[in-house]
């Protein structure tokens, strides 16, 4: 009889081995020039000038590997108090590559989606727009001080032309089965002086033409 006990509790131990091998966790990181970055916290930039985050947030979807995608679902990233966030994927492994978009797909971005609009998807996140009934993408706001006067760096991106895949190849996965994924930050800026871009004015960039120069920035900064 103890035998018999101790050979079915080797087998659950060995199939509970197997389920937890299948799960793998992405951490996120937000970098601004290598470093580690807080909200509200001065970031000096490689031009030696000081800007402020005070908001950071943006979808990732469509998660694929070598042999799963994780079809409709939807993850908002936060940079909070903690720089590193993480999502858990259950069932998922990637070994070589991992795709994934910054963005909701169309069929998806609308009020009247086949998706329910509750947790990460929730309006209240602050991240749809309901004068264009779609969801924003990418949300980053800030600021900077010229001659003591506060200027607000905004940027919503979205609607389906924002979307944008994002693929990393040679991925390392840990013993832990985490994956770890740099957000550089300072990749989504002009790498030049501060007010050569900004003209010491403040910037609010939501969509249109003017937004394209910045979408094509998000693709860079993921590895």
């Amino acid at each position: 009889m103890k035998n018999i006990l101790c050979v079915f509790l080797f087998s659950l131990i060995i199939i509970s081995s197997l389920f937890a091998q299948k799960n793998t966790t992405l951490l996120f990181e937000h970098l601004f020039d290598g470093k580690r970055i807080d909200l509200e916290t001065p970031i000096i930039t490689s031009s030696g000038d000081t800007i402020y985050i005070s908001r950071c947030q943006y979808y990732i979807g469509n998660i694929e590997s070598e042999k799963k995608s994780i079809k409709n679902n939807y993850f908002l990233i936060r940079l909070d108090t903690n720089s590193t966030q993480k999502i858990v994927l259950k069932n998922f492994i990637a070994t070589q590559k991992l795709h994934f978009s910054i963005g909701i797909l169309p069929q998806h971005n609308q009020k009247n989606s086949i998706l329910e609009q509750k947790g990460d998807l929730d309006w209240s996140n602050g991240m749809f727009w309901n004068w264009e009934s779609g969801y924003i993408f990418f949300k980053l706001e800030g600021y900077f001080f010229v001659n003591g006067q506060k200027k607000g760096l905004i940027f919503h991106l979205g609607k389906n032309e924002a979307f944008t895949p994002i693929q990393i190849n040679q991925i390392t996965t840990q013993k832990d089965k985490h994956i770890h994924i740099k957000v550089h930050l300072d990749k989504f800026f002009p790498q030049k002086p501060l007010k050569e871009w900004t003209f010491e004015k403040g910037i609010s960039i939501m969509e249109g033409e003017k937004a394209k120069d910045w979408l094509e920035r998000l693709s860079r900064l993921f590895e």
